[in-house]
């Protein structure tokens, strides 16, 4: 299956009629190179502070991208061709000018434990509010972001603006149920769901350890100078993924047509990777993407022995039954020409 990566830039050419009718108009070129799926990145309204990964509304589109007629449009062809749609599904986080955080700040209910909510754990000599512990944001620096209104910290592993979901609320969790019916029912095949390590944190707010001793305090604010273990993959984000799975199964079976997928974003190594297949009596996704070539260090080459012994690793790690797949974006693409010059960069794509 070959499945095409919608990523769409923020600048707009001349006489631009939006981003679903753009994918309309080369959709028999997408027929022509037998492309089988289209996955198109964030769609929904969002002030744009992280290419639309900061949603402020999920059941409605961005006039970026067009209105809910080109989105039917394009679903009707995409049908014509053979082609499916999957879209990206952000559950992780939201903006914070989404309505449900707006409540969420004023304590209104249930919307006041729809975010996760923590207290100063005391205050510095100058007044400031000391954060609950030492998480730090993918982003740059601490993940907590203090709030005067409620005169609590929110959790924001991404943005600042990108306040976390309390995921172990059925209720939040219910909510994105809805969500996903909306965009089922439209016609969707499946989803990509985005940040999905991060879904749950450690409920005892541990802090979390360096990887390596004797950091400068500039390192000591990347995200990748420390172990996760309080932070990534926690055996509820399996939960909360495989009850959406087992949602998503039910309304395949109900509809009596075809398998909807779910496609997971995780870049991590391959051991944790194939803990998102899950089994063959308790599947979780389809597709968790293989994605050592994103999340290997950039000053990292990609040696000929790197590349073979990774996907001799990814084949002989996958559980019985499962698919492998290959994350390959643009990026990597243009690196890899690189580095491995023509012909053999011909053989690896």
């Amino acid at each position: 299956m070959l499945i095409f990566d919608g990523l769409f830039q923020k600048q707009i050419p001349p006489n631009f009629d939006g981003f679903f009718r753009r994918i309309i108009s080369k959709l028999d070129h997408f027929s022509d190179i037998h492309v089988d799926c289209i996955w198109i990145t964030p769609f929904y309204p969002s002030p744009q502070d992280d290419m639309g990964y900061d949603i402020s509304e999920y059941t409605t589109i961005d006039s970026l991208f067009g209105t809910m007629e080109d989105f039917n449009e394009l679903i009707c062809e995409t049908k014509k061709r053979g082609i499916k749609v999957i879209i990206d599904f952000v559950m992780n986080h939201s903006s914070d000018e989404h309505l449900w955080f707006k409540k969420s700040v004023e304590g209104i209910e249930p919307f006041d434990k729809y975010y996760v909510w923590q207290n100063a754990t005391g205050f510095t000599t100058e007044g400031l509010p000391i954060p609950p512990n030492n998480w730090l944001s993918l982003f740059y620096g601490i993940a907590w972001k203090w709030n005067d209104r409620r005169n609590q910290f929110y959790l924001n592993q991404f943005g600042e603006n990108q306040p976390d979901f309390d995921l172990r609320n059925e209720k939040v969790r219910n909510e994105f149920k809805d969500i996903l019916k909306i965009w089922l029912d439209r016609g969707v095949s499946g989803i990509r769901i985005d940040a999905c390590k991060h879904f749950v944190e450690d409920d005892q707010l541990r802090d979390e350890h360096l990887k390596y001793p004797n950091l400068n305090n500039q390192n000591k604010n990347n995200w990748n100078s420390w172990n996760h273990n309080y932070t990534n993959s926690l055996p509820e984000t399996f939960t909360v993924v495989r009850e959406l799975r087992e949602y998503m199964d039910t309304y395949s079976k109900e509809k009596g047509d075809y398998e909807r997928v779910i496609l997971i974003e995780i870049i991590s190594s391959i051991k944790e990777t194939v803990l998102f297949y899950g089994t063959e009596d308790n599947p979780i996704a389809q597709v968790p993407f293989f994605s050592e070539y994103v999340s290997t260090e950039k000053n990292e080459l990609y040696s000929a022995e790197f590349l073979h012994e990774s996907v001799i690793a990814w084949m002989t790690s996958m559980p019985k039954n499962a698919v492998p797949n290959w994350l390959v974006r643009f990026s990597i693409v243009q690196m890899l020409s690189t580095i491995l010059k023509y012909v053999l960069f011909n053989a690896v794509r």
